[in-house]
């Protein structure tokens, strides 16, 4: 079991850190039963309700089990069919409309149409159709693998170029650039010949709001490129510049708030002073300690970045463990200001920076902690859930503890993208067992769940649950 278990924690180390998650998940029990079915019949469900269903909420569910099944030429020109004669007789309320409209957006995207799908996309933004817009902008952008056109929109609503306070407000705008550092270390990932400075800072606008953006820009830029001893003197010589600034005025704005952010971030991808790393976070947190959250979810974002780098993940540790121990950290978990899922995302990888450090035990604990305050309902509990059934084999050598956890997650468990990495679980366990027929029927439940052409996590579940029905097949024909 143990070999087989290995395989498949490849794919569960890296599920859920940098996919942007796409659509609602289901919560309740039918709408979980309804995940498990067979992808065609997930489709035909979805469709009916597009054709027949009166509900808001109902239509709105089912525009996103449509996009996110619709990965095929095929299944999107069906699904285009449904959504423009939803549009066409539908007399819902606008909101029904603008989503039908933002799906549609979605799937043109997917079909190369991007002129089309952006023109929708600008529209909808312009008219503030919902506070999600640009979450599924994004998301467009991101599965087409359109990281440069991300970042360098994303840096021109933070810098007002395109959007006014009022809609920064409206769509809930950092105002930081760390999005657009993270994008553009996303292309630098996928496309090692990818140069920062050569074609994104080219891009970065002057900005009358925030003078000093570009110069950030570039400081940026130059990190993705690997030129972090210039792009940290950079920094240095902006924040001198910015305090000067608001000594003489002080109606700019003030980009000392998020100079500390940029500063912590670089030195952890750089990876040689993370002493310093943490002194650059302290001062982010004296600077914003007003906003919590938005400490957290930046924090977040950090390590989200830095996990686009699988080899760097071990490096996590050296910025969570730091934070969990601050004063600050520990008297807003107290006093409940924080995001309930934004901490235990912050928790899950933690746990697995702490593994990937060698620190085995910590982690094993850090994740007992994690499942004994956020499973079920969180997906980052969940996933640390998965993690703990791991453990209990490589650890303690415990499979049937292994087993009732991953049982509890198949019955349990809120988050339908997660029950598939249990079953695989459970099939190399039934298969270790001897349990032939059970390990097929579990594979099969696997198998029927992922798309044709799949994608991030499902890519690797697809390959390791192929080979391992291969190897049933085989012992059963023996028998």
């Amino acid at each position: 079991m143990k070999n087989l278990i290995v395989c498949i924690s490849v794919l569960l180390s890296i599920y859920g850190l940098c996919a942007i998650k796409i659509g609602a998940q289901p919560s309740d029990e039918n709408r979980l039963a309804e995940a498990q079915m067979p992808l065609n019949k997930q489709f035909d469900n979805a469709s009916k309700v597009l054709e027949s269903a009166t509900d808001q909420e109902a239509l709105t569910q089912a525009l996103s089990d449509i996009v996110n099944l619709s990965q095929t030429p095929e299944s999107r020109a069906r699904a285009m069919e449904y959504i423009d004669e939803m549009i066409r007789k539908s007399s819902n309320s606008d909101d029904t409309i603008h989503q039908a409209q933002l799906a549609k957006a979605r799937l043109l995207g997917r079909d190369g149409k991007k002129q089309e799908a952006a023109a929708i996309f600008k529209r909808a933004i312009a008219e503030k159709w919902n506070a999600n817009v640009y979450r599924e902008y994004y998301a467009s952008l991101w599965e087409n693998g359109d990281y440069v056109e991300s970042a360098i929109d994303e840096y021109e609503r933070q810098t007002g170029i395109t959007l006014s306070q009022e809609d920064r407000d409206f769509y809930n705008c950092h105002n930081d650039f760390l999005e657009t550092f993270s994008r553009l270390y996303a292309k630098e990932v996928y496309d090692p010949s990818f140069k920062a400075m050569e074609t994104a800072y080219p891009l970065f606008k002057e900005s009358e709001h925030r003078p000093q953006a570009r110069e950030i820009g570039k400081t940026l830029c130059l990190a993705v490129d690997g030129d972090y001893e210039t792009s940290l003197t950079l920094l240095d010589e902006i924040e001198e510049e910015c305090i000067e600034t608001l000594t003489s005025d002080s109606n700019c704005y003030d980009e000392t708030k998020h100079i500390p952010l940029y500063r912590t971030a670089i030195l952890l991808f750089q990876g040689t002073d993370f002493q310093s790393a943490r002194d650059a976070f302290t001062v982010f947190i004296e600077r914003n300690q007003q906003k919590p959250g938005y400490i957290l979810e930046r924090t977040i974002k950090i390590i989200h970045a830095i996990c686009y780098s699988p080899e760097y993940m071990k490096r996590i540790p050296e910025l969570t463990e730091y934070f969990i121990n601050t004063p600050f950290y520990v008297e807003n978990l107290k006093a409940d200001n924080f995001n309930e899922s934004d901490v235990a995302s912050l928790l899950n990888n933690h746990r697995r920076g702490l593994w990937e450090q060698g620190r085995k035990k910590d982690a094993y604990n850090v994740t007992v902690e994690i499942v004994s305050k956020y499973y079920p309902q969180t997906q980052s509990g969940t996933d640390a859930m998965l993690g703990l059934a791991l453990y209990e084999v490589w650890l303690n050598d415990n499979e049937d503890e292994s087993e009732r956890l991953l049982r509890d997650i198949i019955e349990n468990a809120r988050y339908a993208k997660i029950i598939p990495h249990a079953k695989a679980y459970l099939a190399g366990s039934a298969y270790s067992r001897g349990d032939y027929k059970t390990a097929f029927v579990l594979v099969e439940d696997v198998l029927k769940v992922i798309p044709e052409n799949p994608t991030g996590e499902y890519i690797r579940l697809k390959d390791i649950s192929l080979q391992l029905k291969n190897k049933v097949l085989i012992m059963m024909n023996v028998q």
